[in-house]
């Protein structure tokens, strides 16, 4: 799934909590039911099955902006409300998983790590893969996501 869905949806969820320790669990957890959606990411187009494949440097790029994007929408939506500390380390933890699973510069740690290696697997084994040539399935679902992060980050 793409960052700003994670984003939105970790801030979300934070913010139901109320509470920072259950805030934190709640937003990283929702990172792997979303990732039970079908959605389009980054790396839609790579080979799934190869385990050694790599993300370009523009699809880095695109990535790196798309989580700027994210975040700064959740900033917009959330600045000088009581809650916006709550909501901002939400985001952080429900994209958590694919910082660390997927930034290229310390995955490898990340991934063979023996306190992490679980999630890693839970991470991958959750995920909903779409075929490359069915990417576009995954538009809307993110897209109700997102519209009801907001929904309710607005309403809150």
């Amino acid at each position: 799934m793409l960052a700003t869905p994670h984003i939105l949806a970790g801030a979300a969820v934070a913010t139901a909590t109320g509470n920072v320790p259950l805030g934190i669990v709640s937003a990283y957890a929702s990172h792997y039911i979303l990732d039970m959606v079908p959605h389009v990411d980054i790396g839609v187009f790579h080979d799934k099955d190869d385990e050694n494949w790599q993300l370009s440097k523009q699809e880095i790029a695109l990535a790196a902006a798309e989580i700027i994007l994210g975040t700064v929408i959740l900033i917009y939506l959330v600045w000088g409300k009581k809650f916006v500390t709550l909501a901002l380390v939400g985001g952080f933890f429900g994209l958590l998983p694919d910082l660390l699973d997927n930034v290229p510069w310390w995955q490898n740690y990340f991934r063979h790590a023996s306190w992490y290696a679980p999630f890693n697997f839970l991470h991958q084994k959750l995920q909903l893969r779409l075929e490359s040539n069915k990417w576009y399935w995954g538009i809307p679902f993110q897209l109700i996501i997102i519209g009801g992060a907001i929904w309710f980050l607005l309403k809150f």
